[in-house]
């Protein structure tokens, strides 16, 4: 008796750890790169707040059950995701970062290229959003974008496989071109009431093998208390 009460308490304890991840909705992808180009507008009052070889981190969280409202069958649109957190390293120390409140994800799985001018076929996987600046008044003073993309003309690309999103982080291995960028914006006075919007600076860092997904906190506060739980039964029913 006693050891099938302690079979059943274990289902429910595994049954619950298997609700717990079900019912996990946010997940957070995280990607590294390495900075290779840094472009200053020479008359821009701020620079570009990174050096060459430095490390960018971008960290992003989306709704896992987040529909697609893209109506053409080779596209995924998942709209007003994030946040995003955009930060630089130099020497292991962070030096600058950005929150990106909302991005938009993008997955095109075999995109016909013939309205770009040449036949083919492309798979990217973007995220991109943009930060306001009340200050000058500009809607996207802070711009920050990850793109993974394959181009292929004579053949279907298989970096992409569907255009549903995908729950774990795409591995830029598979893709030829794989970048994070981070660009600032600015409104110049021209007199008279109206501006010019040039861009102080732009960050370009290609994705290495730093990419992982990132346990969401509560996911892993409920997965503690089942095991808590398993725990217990194990004190409760092993005499």
């Amino acid at each position: 008796m006693k050891r099938s009460l302690r079979a059943v308490s274990i289902a429910v304890g595994l049954l619950i750890l298997g609700m717990t991840v079900a019912f996990a909705e946010p997940i957070t992808f995280e990607y590294q790169g390495t900075v290779n180009w840094v472009q200053d507008d020479p008359k821009a009052y701020t620079k570009a707040p990174v050096s060459v070889g430095d490390l960018v981190v971008f960290t992003y969280t989306f709704q896992s059950e987040t529909p697609n409202t893209a109506s053409l069958p080779w596209r995924g649109d998942y709209m007003n995701q994030g946040p995003l957190q955009a930060t630089i390293y130099h020497e292991g120390l962070a030096v600058a970062s950005w929150t990106i409140s909302s991005v938009d994800i993008i997955i095109r799985d075999n995109m016909p290229t013939a309205v770009s001018g040449y036949p083919g076929h492309d798979d990217a996987y973007d995220v991109s959003g943009y930060m306001p600046d009340p200050a000058e008044g500009l809607p996207f003073a802070v711009n920050a974008r990850l793109g993974l993309s394959e181009h292929d003309s004579m053949d279907l690309p298989g970096a992409i496989k569907t255009t549903a999103l995908p729950l774990d982080p795409p591995d830029p291995a598979v893709f030829s071109s794989r970048s994070l960028s981070i660009s600032r914006m600015a409104a110049v006075a021209l007199g008279g009431g109206s501006y010019s919007i040039i861009q102080d600076w732009y960050i370009g860092a290609t994705i290495e093998s730093g990419y992982t997904k990132v346990p969401e906190p509560s996911t892993l506060l409920l997965l503690g208390m089942g095991f808590i739980g398993l725990a217990g039964t194990g004190i409760r029913f092993g005499r």
